[in-house]
Formats: structure tokens, C-alpha cells, sequence
């Protein structure tokens, strides 16, 4: 990628972390990024039998974690070395995992979009109806209603990543499933953006 490309990528990151719009935007720009990105991450992740699918979907979702961490102010590590660098990281998290143990890493490690935004709690956690605890009690009641206020199209989602339940291939596959024609950028965009509007609907 080009110097000039690099520096409209992060404007357009930096946009979308700000206005929460353009996803789908910043996706196609950083496609050959992600694309070779997912083909280096998976010469070593197949060694351990890693999916390929899942592999991509690591690659691809932290994108999101990408644009919320950066420092835009920095200069010595632009955005684009930085998502790789985090996309190579998480691939490598998952690796280490299943070198320990393949029920370990199916265990600890789990989408960020299984998590509420905001917070490093996964929503069924949240979600079950056994929650007793005054603040719990609080907090489930303000997740269901932030889910609630959502437009049809991004509860939907919402409800897909629970479902999922830390599960990747699951995610990959509700969504598939739902949205056969839509591409895979597209609907990583589509997610985030609903991600995002739940956070705001949390005041997050």
C-alpha cells in the first residue's frame, strides 16, 4: 500500500471511530491488507489445525479493535502496520491456546463481538435469568433495553452474536446463513456498526 493510501486509510479510521460510519468504506480500502493478512497468519495457524475460517474471521474482526486503540496522534506506527500488527497478535493468541490445550483455546478465547461493547463481559453471561445481584440485575435490564431501542435490522445482529456464544464458526455460520449474498466485508461492517450504536445506546 502506498504512502498516500496509508494516510487515507487512517483518516477514514479515524473517521469511523469518531462518527461510527464508514465501515463498510474503511473494509474495502483495507482489503488487500487483510487479505494478505489472513493468507501469512494461516501458514502457521494450520499447523496447529486452526480453520482457515477462523482464522480470517480473527484477521478480519480486529479490524474494529484496530480503529478503537490506535493512537492517531503517533507517528512512528501507522494505522495500517498497527492492525497488522494486533490481527498477527490475535492469531497468535489462539495458536498459543491450542499448542496448550484444544479445549483451552475453544474455552478462553472467544470473539470481541461476543462481548458488550464497552466491557469484556459476553452477553449470555449477562443475559441469563439467574442474575440475583442488585447490580447485575441493573446492568441486564440496561442491556436489554439498549437492545431494544435498536432499528430492526441491527437487533438482528445483536441477537446473532449471542446466539453464537463465543463461538466463531457459529457466528460465521448464523451469519452466512441469514445473509447468503452478502460478502463477508460487508457484513463485518454491518456488525460493527450495530455494535457501535448498541454501545452509544448504553451511553458507552
Amino acid at each position: 500500500m502506498r504512502i498516500e493510501e496509508v494516510k487515507k486509510v487512517q483518516e477514514m479510521a479515524k473517521a469511523v471511530k469518531e462518527t461510527g460510519k464508514g465501515w463498510e468504506e474503511l473494509y474495502s480500502a483495507m482489503e488487500s491488507v487483510i487479505n494478505n493478512t489472513i493468507k501469512n497468519c494461516y501458514g502457521k495457524a494450520k499447523v496447529v489445525n486452526i480453520d482457515a475460517a477462523d482464522v480470517e474471521s480473527d484477521v478480519k474482526y480486529t479490524l474494529v479493535k484496530a480503529v478503537d486503540k490506535f493512537n492517531y496522534e503517533q507517528t512512528d506506527v501507522n494505522f495500517v502496520q498497527f492492525y497488522v500488527m494486533i490481527a498477527k497478535q490475535q492469531v497468535g493468541l489462539e495458536i498459543r491456546s491450542s499448542n496448550n490445550s484444544k479445549k483451552g483455546a475453544m474455552k478462553d478465547y472467544a470473539s470481541i463481538y461476543a462481548t458488550v461493547p464497552g466491557t469484556d463481559r459476553y452477553f449470555e453471561d449477562i443475559l441469563e435469568d439467574n442474575a440475583d445481584v442488585e447490580g447485575e440485575v441493573t446492568f441486564k435490564m440496561q442491556l436489554k433495553e439498549a437492545i431494544d431501542s435498536l432499528q430492526d435490522s441491527d437487533r438482528e445482529l445483536i441477537y446473532i452474536l449471542i446466539e453464537a456464544n463465543n463461538s466463531k464458526k457459529a457466528l460465521r455460520s448464523l451469519l452466512d446463513a441469514k445473509y447468503p449474498n452478502v460478502k463477508s466485508t460487508a457484513l463485518s461492517a454491518r456488525v460493527c456498526r450495530a455494535r457501535n450504536r448498541l454501545a452509544k445506546a448504553m451511553n458507552m
